[in-house]
């Protein structure tokens, strides 16, 4: 079978190489000194990174696992809501909440906006836009499934972010 892999930790076995010349010995057993055996392990903290998103991944981009994501939501809103206080009450509850929370205030396009979260893997987006405007519902976007959910202020209190992402 052939598949594709990825070392993030790793074992060396290095005998008596260090042991001997430094004079580490142990009794053994049968009441005599002996050289002590050593190795060492460790886990690569940055190559976990790496298999994460090769694990979890898709054409657009970085899929997070909701529970390790750097950035749980991000919240992206139309220019003129952004200074609104409704808007930054929502940032503030949310940040509080899940404290791994960012507002997107970048003077780009929605569009790509979205498409940079899509690309760093941020498990839930929250839009604030014409929707919004309207009907006074934000547009929850579930980067595992492509989900798009409708919720009102009154609803997005209540909703579990954790629970919901899957």
């Amino acid at each position: 079978m052939i598949g594709r892999g990825i070392e993030v930790g790793h074992i060396f076995y290095f005998g008596t190489k260090y042991s001997t010349p430094l004079g580490a010995r142990m009794i053994n057993n049968e009441g005599k000194n002996e050289d002590l055996h050593m190795g060492s392990y460790g886990i690569g903290v940055s190559r976990l990174v790496g298999a994460i998103i090769e694990a979890h991944h898709d054409e657009r981009g970085i899929v997070w696992p909701f529970q390790i994501a750097p950035f749980k939501i991000n919240i992206i809103a139309s220019e003129e809501l952004l200074g609104n206080d409704k808007i930054l009450n929502i940032y503030n509850f949310l940040l509080n909440k899940y404290k791994d929370v960012i507002l997107d205030d970048r003077s780009i396009t929605f569009g790509k906006k979205i498409r940079d979260s899509e690309l760093i893997g941020i498990p839930w987006t929250i839009i604030a836009g014409k929707n919004y405007s309207e009907s006074r519902n934000l547009e929850l976007l579930n980067r595992m499934t492509n989900e798009n959910i409708k919720i009102s202020l009154d609803d997005l209190e209540k909703f579990d972010f954790e629970k919901n992402f899957s």
